[in-house]
């Protein structure tokens, strides 16, 4: 039997190390996610236009 603290250890969550993630992709998973919004909620679509500096209109909407 091992002991307690290596037991305790291994059900300790693991840290997940973030993929890299290009901006170009970013846009276009946002752009997939407001795609589902439009087809739940037409006044959605009202967003979808192209922004500049979408990585960081994502990060403040993170933010608040």
């Amino acid at each position: 039997m091992g002991s307690p603290r290596r037991a305790n250890r291994s059900l300790a969550p693991r840290r997940l190390q973030p993929d890299r993630v290009t901006v170009v992709s970013q846009a276009m998973f946002c752009n997939d996610v407001l795609e589902r919004f439009d087809h739940r909620d037409r006044s959605m679509a009202l967003i979808r236009k192209p922004v500049d500096n979408l990585g960081d209109k994502i990060i403040q909407t993170l933010e608040q």
